[in-house]
């Protein structure tokens, strides 16, 4: 029902009329298994079949879609499983096409333990509680304020930590 109250939302906007239509069936299914009104193949409109693709990859990547958060190649992965399905195939492979789609990338980051921390080493991963709760967001930056919280944090809870860090740079050749 959220695409129809998108959609009833813009009502009064003339000009947003096409985009509300599209906002109403982003949720179809290729295979007419969707709502709200069960639309299939070349009924949904196109751009509702767009916004499709896009609007899940962003939640896969989010984690609002799955368990957890997803990958950039793994939210791919599951868009491409689910052409034909839930997604136009000729959408799919323009999108693939326009992500440049790899096969698996060379790891860019490395798993370690608290007491290997060094300062000015950056998170590659959000660092979170065994209970989910977020301590510190990917990307930042350790310094020795925040390795000493962390070991305290690892040492309070009595549960080892392993932190993602990006692998630092290969020396040139």
């Amino acid at each position: 029902m959220l695409g129809a109250h998108g959609q009833a939302a813009l009502m009064a906007l003339e000009q947003l009329t096409k985009a509300a239509l599209m906002i109403r069936h982003h949720h179809e299914r290729y295979d007419g298994k969707g709502y709200p009104d069960g639309l299939a193949l070349e009924r949904i409109p196109v751009g509702a079949r767009i916004l499709a693709v896009a609007n899940d990859y962003d939640s896969l990547q989010n984690g609002t879609l799955e368990e957890r958060p997803l990958t950039r190649n793994d939210a791919i992965k599951v868009i491409t499983s689910q052409s034909g399905k839930r997604y136009d195939p000729n959408v799919v492979e323009i999108f693939k096409s326009l992500m440049g789609e790899e096969a698996e990338p060379v790891s860019t980051e490395t798993s370690i333990r608290c007491a290997e921390l060094k300062p000015g080493m950056v998170l590659a991963r959000d660092l979170h509680t065994s209970s989910g709760m977020l301590l510190l967001a990917k990307d930042r930056a350790l310094d020795e304020r925040l390795i000493g919280q962390i070991y305290q944090f690892e040492h309070s809870a009595r549960q080892p930590l392993t932190l993602f860090i990006y692998k630092p740079a290969e020396p040139a050749a």
